[in-house]
């Protein structure tokens, strides 16, 4: 009986993601949505591969249930205008954003990158101003940062090209083969704004679409990133993780928990056998 309590106990154990929360690879779609994980690379804003981000899933980005479900609203409605979605980010353990604090301190400072991501303003002030957050949206799971690509396209190696924009602003784009919005991803700059003088009326044109269709499958737009999407009725509002996104990752944690419990059981069951013994 004991025996048989043990193996229930121990195959109750999920070895994937925890309850609520899927990879976008296994959504029934028409087609899959993309995904470009950048902080598992060192094409973004610190130069390198982020904190939680070394083994990147094969099974697409890490989302709540509740936010893959309406992804998948967004991109049946853009297949039908011939596109679909790109993820750049989703689920962002607490330890990627502690990695962001600890970067934004450090006063050593990578020129070639702060001229592609952030050649207006200081990386200290990142956070203040409000492109980076000490406590992130994204680890609570329903928050991504996603553009689109047309049908029938593939993601291309990034190519970062200087562009010359309205009253002569001049920006480092990274062009990976999206959908043109203006500006890239993470771009820490006033032109990634949606209210801005810079972007001509086809960027514009392009973010409102984005936007629209977004905000119709229940997603919050935020005004100062055109990338960025809240799901509204997000179902961990109060909860930031910091799992691991990788199945095997998560695997090893739960096996190692496993092994303790057996051990402490072993134990036990010894333990009773000698009292029984010497009753």
């Amino acid at each position: 009986m004991i025996s048989l309590f043990l193996v229930l106990f121990l195959t109750s154990y999920s070895y994937g993601l925890p309850d609520g929360f899927i990879y976008t690879g296994d959504l029934n779609l028409t087609r899959p949505i993309l995904v470009s994980l950048r902080y598992g690379t060192s094409n973004n804003f610190v130069g390198d591969v982020i904190r939680g981000y070394e083994n990147i899933p094969a099974r697409g980005a890490v989302v709540s249930a509740e936010a893959g479900e309406a992804l998948a609203k967004a991109q049946e409605e853009f297949l039908k205008d011939g596109y679909q979605i790109v993820i750049y980010d989703s689920y962002r353990p607490t330890k990627a954003v502690d990695h962001f604090m600890e970067w934004s301190e450090n006063s050593k400072e990578d020129e070639n990158v702060k001229r592609i991501y952030y050649p207006n303003v200081d990386k200290g002030d990142l956070f203040d101003l409000g492109y980076i957050a000490a406590r992130s949206g994204h680890s609570k799971g329903s928050t991504i940062d996603l553009t689109l690509i047309k049908v029938g396209d593939t993601l291309a190696s990034i190519q970062v090209l200087e562009r010359t924009l309205n009253d002569n602003y001049r920006i480092f784009y990274v062009d990976d083969g999206t959908v043109n919005m203006g500006s890239s991803f993470d771009i820490f700059d006033e032109v990634s704004h949606y209210d801005n003088p810079y972007i001509f009326d086809e960027h514009r044109a392009n973010r409102e679409y984005l936007k629209s269709v977004m905000e119709s499958a229940g997603f919050a737009s935020y005004d100062q990133e055109w990338w960025h999407f809240r799901l509204i009725n997000e179902p961990f509002p109060s909860t930031y993780f910091d799992f691991e996104m990788s199945e095997g990752s998560n695997q090893g944690v739960l096996m190692k928990a496993n092994s303790s419990i057996v051990f402490i059981y072993v134990t036990v069951v010894m333990l009773l056998k000698f009292v029984f013994i010497f009753y």
